[in-house]
C-alpha cells in the first residue's frame, strides 16, 4: 500500500469473526492522530491529499484529485459495461480517446507517486484485459 512505500509507519489490526460485532459495524478504519475515517475512499485519499505527508504544495494536491477523478469517470463506464450491457457497448467503453489516457501519464510523470499511481494501475490492468494491446503508443503508462 501507499503508507508503506512511502516509509510511513503504519498498524494493521486484523479483527477475527468473533469480535466484529464487537468493533465499529464499518470497517475497514483509518486513523491519522484525532481524526478517523471508515469510509474506504475517505481514508484511502485522505493520505494522499494531505500536503503535510505527500505534497510539496497545493497544486500537487490539486494534480493528484484532478488525475483522480478522471480515473473515476473512465470506471464508471467499465461498471456500466461489465453490470449492464456488455456486448452493447465494449467498442465504446473499452476505446477512451489515446489522448485520455496520454493525459494521465504526462499528469502523473510530473508528480511523486500517491494512491493515485496504485488506481491508474488498477484501471489499466482492467483496460488491458478488456482491450489487449490498448497502451502500446502510450510508453509512459506502459512505464
Amino acid at each position: 500500500m501507499d503508507l508503506g512505500d512511502m516509509n510511513l509507519s503504519y498498524i494493521k489490526i486484523i479483527v477475527e469473526n468473533e469480535t466484529v460485532s464487537e468493533s465499529a459495524s464499518q470497517l475497514p478504519k483509518f486513523q491519522d492522530g484525532a481524526l478517523t475515517l471508515y469510509q474506504s475512499n475517505a481514508f484511502l485519499t485522505h493520505p494522499g491529499l494531505c500536503p503535510a505527508l505527500f505534497r510539496k504544495d497545493q497544486r500537487s494536491v490539486a494534480l493528484v484529485d484532478v488525475v483522480n477523478d478522471g480515473i473515476k469517470d473512465l470506471r464508471s463506464k467499465y461498471v456500466i459495461l461489465i453490470y449492464t450491457s456488455y456486448e452493447a457497448c465494449k467498442e465504446e467503453c473499452v476505446k477512451p480517446p489515446p489522448g485520455h489516457l496520454k493525459s494521465f501519464g504526462t499528469l502523473l510523470s510530473q508528480n511523486q507517486p500517491s494512491f493515485v499511481d496504485y488506481n491508474l494501475l488498477d484501471l489499466l490492468l482492467i483496460h488491458q484485459v478488456l482491450a489487449p494491446g490498448c497502451l502500446h503508443s502510450l510508453p509512459l503508462l506502459l512505464a
